[in-house]
């Protein structure tokens, strides 16, 4: 059978586009989900746990939004390379899923080339088909999970959050509770619990982790008594002996010990010489001295150039510069 209202090229050009239109949203995510992932990240460095956990929800979606356009870009090049069926025959069973998802997808991701392509596929596919599609029946579980915001569960939003720590370095230590439900929401996903987000890291079941040092006192030092009134303590242990080799002092004593008293007092030593006049003296100061005096004078530096701080403009997620882009490569494409 055949389509006498069939557009074949402006269908071709839709699709073309469409998937053109997609590609370029896909580029503008990926550069905003890595200024929300430093963001993040310097939430959890500053310890404000809660609004990295307000900013995980947002990213986990709009990440999601890229399964999405993947999914959706493929399905326009299948629909593409296969115009002539389509327009013989219409929309066959092996394309009925595509169809489906582009007609589901195309009223909830603003993509003006998909809503005409919806518009198209009306006469292409089964009436039960396109209205199913239409009240939110799509048989794709990539498009049909991804493509609308949702409530993201804890255990997943901890989850995320620890991989976004992990891909910056961060460390990321959550509270005992959240642990908790993390690894209720792992064991229930089958999914693998993060044991970097364990403050002990000796926790790791598996043995990965590195042995914990352990703390052993240095055993106290031997006691020694304090020395006698008027006296002096023993010498430490661990000193050799003086040798007996030392020579002798004059008159047959030990050399270093005081000599026996014979009766005959000691003459006093001999006076030291002193400077003249008379005593010691402090040596003059420098005012005495009339030294050459350097004066030092503080030379205020120019103050630095003010630079205006040019403020960038808030890279909006809008789509308003698409239509640029879009009308380049229609350009291109003739």
């Amino acid at each position: 059978m055949g389509n006498k209202g069939f557009d074949k090229i402006k269908y071709k050009t839709l699709l073309t586009e469409a998937n053109s239109r997609m590609t370029i949203r896909r580029g503008k995510k990926v550069n905003e989900l890595y200024r929300v992932r430093d963001k993040i990240t310097d939430f959890v460095k500053n310890g404000d746990m809660a609004s990295a956990l307000i900013y995980i929800d947002n990213y986990i979606n709009e990440e999601n939004k890229l399964k999405v356009y993947d999914a959706l870009c493929t399905m326009c090049d299948q629909m593409k390379g296969r115009v002539a069926e389509v327009e013989s025959f219409g929309i066959t069973d092996d394309l009925m899923p595509n169809a489906n998802a582009i007609v589901y997808a195309g009223h909830r991701l603003d993509i003006k080339e998909l809503e005409k392509l919806s518009d198209i596929l009306k006469d292409l596919m089964p009436k039960v088909e396109y209205k199913e599609a239409m009240n939110g029946t799509c048989h794709n579980e990539i498009v049909r999970d991804n493509v609308s915001y949702r409530k993201c569960e804890k255990g997943e939003s901890y989850l995320k959050l620890i991989e976004l720590c992990q891909e910056t370095d961060t460390q990321c230590i959550l509270k005992e509770e959240w642990k908790k439900t993390l690894r209720e929401y792992c064991y229930k996903n089958k999914l693998d619990y993060p044991y970097s987000a364990e403050e002990d890291v000796s926790y790791n079941p598996n043995g990965d982790a590195p042995p914990v040092p352990s703390y052993q006192p240095a055993a106290p030092g031997g006691y020694a008594p304090p020395p006698a009134p008027g006296g002096y303590g023993p010498p430490p242990g661990g000193y050799a002996p003086a040798p007996v080799y030392y020579s002798q002092g004059p008159g047959g004593y030990g050399g270093g010990m005081p000599p026996p008293a014979t009766g005959i007092p000691t003459p006093a030593p001999a006076p030291m010489p002193s400077a003249p006049g008379g005593g010691y003296s402090l040596p003059p100061s420098a005012d005495e001295l009339n030294l050459p005096k350097y004066g030092y004078s503080e030379k205020k530096l120019p103050d630095p150039p003010v630079v205006e701080k040019k403020i960038p403009k808030d890279d909006k997620s809008d789509d308003s510069d698409d239509e640029d882009l879009m009308a380049r490569l229609r350009n291109l494409q003739k």
